[in-house]
């Protein structure tokens, strides 16, 4: 009975903050992939070949990916707002509307960071037709035979990915996961006072860092430019 209990009071605290833990879970998940991607290709964790900066020591790997989070955690967490005030407006409460906001973020996500690492990389300025060439035993024709093999199978990755959560949505869909509190819960106003106090302190954060060629170095890698 107390581990019932337990489990109940659980439940109830992770449903009262519902759309913060949505919003952390894609921060978390996105965060997770970008610095993998970063080091991968940039090594900017160790220092690479003709790198002008790197995060070699825990202060400032620390520091990087704190501030890396901090802007995550605002352009999701207005994402997330707008898309949940959304679900109020249409009466929408279960959890699918939650595992659908969290799908549709990581799939953005997931082909953005695909297409900027993987397929446009041998298009930009690191890697240029004559190691595409390369690739190919010296012909460009080869070259781009590669990389669009290449660009065929992110697609058919993606494409298995998408339908497996599609399978996930309908099945949650059919098989409603629902509780009596669900409407009559309060919903936590963590999420929208963390993203009024940061929409306040980043212009001055991002002023801080943008003159700071070590940290904004970094930065200009991901997908968010400062």
């Amino acid at each position: 009975m107390n581990g019932k209990l337990l489990i109940a009071r659980v439940e109830k605290y992770i449903w009262h903050h519902r759309r913060l833990i949505s919003v952390l879970a894609v921060i978390l998940t996105v965060q997770l992939f970008e610095l993998a991607l970063l080091q991968v290709k940039y090594d900017i964790f160790i220092g690479g070949f003709l790198q002008p900066y790197a995060y070699k020591s825990f202060p400032e790997r620390a520091l990087f990916i704190l501030i890396s989070l901090w802007y995550d955690f605002l352009l999701f967490g207005i994402l997330g707002i707008f898309w949940f005030s959304l679900a109020d407006r249409l009466n929408k409460f279960g959890i699918l509307t939650y595992y659908s906001f969290t799908v549709l973020m990581l799939l953005v996500m997931g082909i953005w960071l695909g297409l900027k690492f993987k397929v446009l990389s041998y298009f930009n300025d690191t890697i240029n037709y004559q190691i595409i060439a390369n690739l190919g035993g010296g012909s460009i024709k080869e070259g781009l035979l590669y990389a669009s093999n290449e660009i065929a199978l992110f697609t058919g990755i993606m494409v298995i990915i998408i339908g497996v959560f599609i399978f996930i949505a309908r099945y949650l869909k059919n098989h409603e996961y629902t509780r009596d509190y669900h409407q009559q819960l309060p919903q936590s106003l963590i999420l929208k006072w963390a993203l009024i106090i940061m929409s306040v302190v980043t212009p001055f954060l991002t002023y801080a860092v943008s003159g700071n060629d070590f940290l904004r170095y970094g930065l200009e890698k991901k997908r968010l430019t400062v």
